[in-house]
């Protein structure tokens, strides 16, 4: 029997996540309504008000990752289940509670990996005590603070949070199938590509995810258990200049769970082609002149474009003004609303129920969010360039007053939060052209302008972006090393030449931190876009060459 188990523990680890059974859901959410019925009806200090909200909040993990470089493996690991939890306390009302950052403030505490009732009940007790005693603090402050600093007139009019409507939403988790000896061999297998480039170095190839299962009840009423599987694989490398400078790149391919992992081969291929575009960089000629001129965005640099102006708190996310410590967070937006703000041709929309898109399926999906508001399916942010819609959560602001179900977890499975993000961003154009027509277009501005070449970036990355110069002449393409792409702002967008009626689709970690996806136009062309040579800096190089140059 030993000998058995011996073999099997060399064989690799396998586990498999699925919907956690009906007992260890009712354990949990009888343990977490319990106590938090006690604190209701008992927690108080003498002559100090009472909790208006609590929130529990409960979720149990698993991860894995695997690290290889150059067809060895240098770290494998597959945790087992843990499990941690978060409290919300309030006090007030709604109206005027004593949240100060409008963040939703939590204390995280330990959980037992099993479903045990009296482990959980203990938990969330010492977290309720410990967040009640501070938000007492924290209310006292506020009541200084706004007497120090009243709010305007519009601010005032606005509650500190919306009530969320009682909601009972125990959602089903997806099979998550881990074959850790399974994975390590591919990793290795992929990672081994990279011995066929010599002058590449720190080369990795790496698999990573985790499953959680996420409870959650509050005194509103709400009572949910909501699923999230993320696996990342990446690939990376870095190669020295001729002239000394170290240059990086990586690349992430985000999916739901490992068997939504391209397949081996397509993955070799992928590196492949990810080492090739490191080595055409090596010899790529250099940027030397600034150039102002018409520039088409395409594939990645196109998404970026949309990205980097729209999603974010000075764009189409609503994020409240805190009272301290954190600045303005004042939207560009919020004296454009029914104003344009867009190219006419553009509408977008927030998606929540896509769950797939020409045949790829979308990580932005999703049914009810981190506070258990169910979200609008469908929701028009912007509608032929006119800006209708912000995206937020309970806490109202002056332009999105109402939640929109866009408060999101955040993928670190070891620490609670969520935050307004976005779902599927659906960016959809009206009388778009085709690609090859758009390139003559581009042609034709720059030779108007007198230039005799013109840019397309196709990835925006630092030192590694994919900026190709465009012979005016021949339309041939060469690879440019070196180039900088300056930033462009909204009003770019506003007024641009010619959209692609072609669509890309593709899946990504909203700023660090929230599953999401986008499907956007192919290609974009603009005017006046700066390109100028990068400011590197050379370093020493090694001493000795790389090993794998040995004769």
């Amino acid at each position: 029997m030993k000998y058995i188990l011996f073999l099997c523990l060399l064989a690799g680890f396998s586990w498999t996540v699925s919907a956690q059974n009906g007992e260890d859901d009712e354990v949990i959410l009888k343990a977490m309504k319990d106590e938090m019925q006690r604190s209701v009806e008992e927690l108080a200090l003498p002559g100090m008000p009472k909790p208006s909200f609590i929130a529990y909040t409960l979720w149990r993990y698993q991860q894995f990752e695997i690290v290889g470089t150059l067809g060895a493996i240098t770290n494998s690991f597959v945790l087992p289940q843990i499990a941690s939890g978060s409290v919300q306390v309030q006090l007030g009302t709604h109206e005027h509670n004593n949240d100060i950052t409008y963040v939703n403030p939590a204390t995280v505490v330990g959980m037992p990996a099993e479903a045990d009732y009296d482990v959980i009940r203990r938990s969330f007790w010492q977290g309720t005590d410990k967040m009640y005693k501070m938000s007492l603090q924290e209310l006292a402050i506020k009541e200084g603070l706004l007497k120090k600093n009243p709010l305007s007139p519009e601010e005032m009019s606005l509650k500190d949070v919306n009530p969320v409507p009682a909601v009972n939403k125990l959602c089903r988790n997806v099979p998550f199938h881990v074959d850790q000896r399974a994975l390590e061999d591919m990793v290795c297998r992929v990672s081994s590509v990279f011995k066929g480039y010599k002058e590449l170095i720190n080369s990795m190839v790496s698999v990573s995810g985790f499953s959680r299962e996420i409870y959650k009840q509050t005194t509103d009423g709400v009572t949910t258990k909501v699923p999230m599987n993320y696996v990342a694989l990446s690939i990376q490398a870095q190669t020295i200049m001729d002239d000394g400078v170290t240059m990086g790149d990586r690349m992430v391919i985000t999916v739901g769970s490992p068997d939504e992992l391209p397949s081996e081969e397509e993955l070799k291929q992928k590196a492949i082609t990810f080492a090739d575009n490191l080595m055409a960089l090596r010899k790529a000629k250099r940027v030397e002149d600034e150039y102002n001129g018409p520039v088409m965005f395409e594939d990645d640099a196109c998404s970026s474009l949309f990205m980097g102006n729209l999603l974010h708190k000075s764009g189409l996310l609503a994020f409240r003004k805190p009272l301290i410590g954190q600045g303005q967070n004042k939207s560009i937006l919020n004296d454009r609303m029914n104003k344009q703000i867009l190219d006419e041709r553009i509408s977008i929309k927030n998606c929540t129920s896509l769950k797939e898109y020409n045949g790829i399926s979308l990580l932005g999906a999703y049914e009810i969010d981190a506070e258990g508001v169910v979200p609008p399916s469908e929701l028009t942010l912007v509608e032929n360039g006119i800006l209708k819609a912000f995206l937020n959560g309970s806490i109202p602001c002056l332009n999105a007053p109402n939640s929109t179900g866009s408060s999101r977890y955040v993928i670190n499975p070891v620490n609670f939060s969520f935050t307004t993000a976005p779902a599927t961003i659906h960016v959809q154009v009206q009388d778009g052209e085709e690609r090859e027509k758009m390139k003559k277009t581009l042609i034709k501005m720059a030779k108007k302008e007198g230039y005799d070449y013109a840019y397309i970036v196709r990835r925006i990355a630092g030192m590694a972006s994919s900026v190709y110069q465009v012979d005016v002449k021949t339309g041939a393409e060469t690879l440019m090393r070196y180039a900088q792409v300056m930033p462009v702002g909204l009003d770019k967008l506003k007024e641009i030449v010619e959209i692609s009626s072609e669509e890309m689709v593709f899946n990504y970690v909203w700023n660090n931190q929230v599953l999401s996806s986008m499907i956007c136009p192919r290609s974009v062309l603009l005017e006046d876009v700066k390109i100028t040579k990068a400011a590197v800096k050379p370093e020493k190089a090694p001493i000795l060459p790389s090993p794998l140059k040995r004769e």
